[in-house]
């Protein structure tokens, strides 16, 4: 129920807030593991975090699907393909996973 209400913060115009919902992500992950998340809907919004214009945040989102990899595994690899995103972003990614 938290991650419901904390998922607009993804889209926040402060990119510290941005920031640190990522960081919060990271440290949930971190804390409790991926069972009790929906990890299926905050992988869109680091998606769109990797591509943000505050290099702060880029690196905060890019760690986030680090720690998502490191929790969920193969299949974030496979759906991150899916997303669109440009291949340097999408090489500097799986780069980082393995």
């Amino acid at each position: 129920y938290v991650w419901e209400r904390l998922l607009p913060g993804f889209k926040h115009k402060n990119f510290r807030s941005r920031e640190g919902v990522c960081l919060v992500l990271c440290s949930t992950l971190n804390t409790y593991g991926a069972q009790p998340l929906s990890l299926s809907k905050i992988v869109p919004y680091l998606c769109t975090l990797t591509g943000d214009q505050n290099p702060q945040v880029r690196e905060a989102a890019t760690a986030s699907l680090v720690d998502v990899y490191r929790h969920i595994g193969e299949r974030v690899r496979a759906d991150l393909g899916k997303r669109g995103l440009p291949a340097t972003r999408l090489q500097t990614i799986y780069g980082r996973f393995d």
